[in-house]
């Protein structure tokens, strides 16, 4: 039995050194960007990398931006449909799929922060191919969403249906527009603005968020929540900002929904913010 590197002269091509010393440089600085986090699943560490285009530059040319992070389970999935001649995003899609089921309709907002990794990524693919697109989402209204951009995205994960949900995913995306980073290349990677591995509280404090607006975040409920976290999406994008948006989907989900759950997420703000603080105080101290 022939395998496809055998009939097909471009993957034959590819077999790489990958002991190369400009290769193995790329990787090193592809993972430490990771920060140790699969940028596919966001779930799992990142311990191989992987050529995100198809069209990547031999190991004597290669660059970190032309690599990304994958988990093992990951990077072997991607690569094996590459082979035969499959979309290696084919796969995000089957993440995706598993995301959207929630063991109860009546409660589904828990179990969907995860989904907004994969449209961080959509979104900071459209900052590069689409800009329309792109703009039209950071200019929404979360209250009265009206782009087409965002109706794609919420039909592509199987979001639409309810709309107190649609209001708050509009939130999410909005947010997570205006906190992808324009400036940086055009590997999605690089400019999205999902960090698995940045507490929200922890960006917070860092990126010089008061106290005083801290707890008054900690203590809105509903619409004076939405405010406050529009004004707090702006301003960490003027920092070039990026957290874990796992986190915050899932506290602007349970909002007004699961009082436990959106309790628990203000814990977790707190207590990321304040370890933060104590940090920076130590570091100050030390210094004097």
């Amino acid at each position: 039995m022939t395998t496809p590197t055998q009939t097909d002269p471009e993957l034959a091509r590819r077999s790489y050194d990958y002991l190369h010393p400009q290769y193995r440089a790329a990787r090193t600085e592809a993972l430490a960007r990771s920060k140790g986090q699969c940028q596919f699943c966001g779930e799992r560490p990142a311990a191989e990398a992987h050529h995100w285009a198809t069209d990547y530059p031999s190991e004597e040319e290669m660059t970190a931006d032309d690599l990304t992070g994958l988990c093992l389970f990951c990077h072997t999935m991607a690569t094996t449909i590459r082979r035969f001649r499959g979309d290696p995003w084919e796969l995000l899609e089957r993440f995706r799929e598993q995301q959207r089921k929630s063991p109860n309709d009546s409660q589904p907002y828990q179990f969907q922060g995860g989904v907004a990794v994969p449209i961080a990524r959509d979104i900071a693919i459209l900052s590069t191919h689409k800009r329309g697109d792109f703009a039209g989402l950071r200019r929404m209204d979360p209250n009265e969403p009206d782009t087409a951009a965002f109706w794609r995205l919420m039909a592509s994960e199987g979001l639409l249906g309810n709309p107190d949900a649609e209001r708050k995913w509009a939130l999410i995306m909005c947010g997570i527009a205006l906190m992808t980073r324009t400036a940086a290349d055009d590997n999605p990677f690089n400019r999205s603005a999902h960090n698995g591995s940045m507490p929200v509280g922890r960006a917070l404090y860092e990126s010089g968020y008061s106290e005083t607006r801290f707890n008054r975040l900690l203590t809105a409920r509903d619409d004076m929540l939405r405010v406050l976290l529009t004004r707090m999406f702006r301003m960490l994008a003027a920092e070039q900002a990026t957290f874990d948006w796992r986190e915050m989907a899932a506290f602007i989900l349970n909002d007004g929904f699961n009082d436990e759950r959106a309790e628990e997420g203000r814990r977790r703000l707190a207590r990321a913010y304040y370890r933060a603080e104590r940090r920076g105080s130590q570091q100050s101290e030390t210094q004097q």
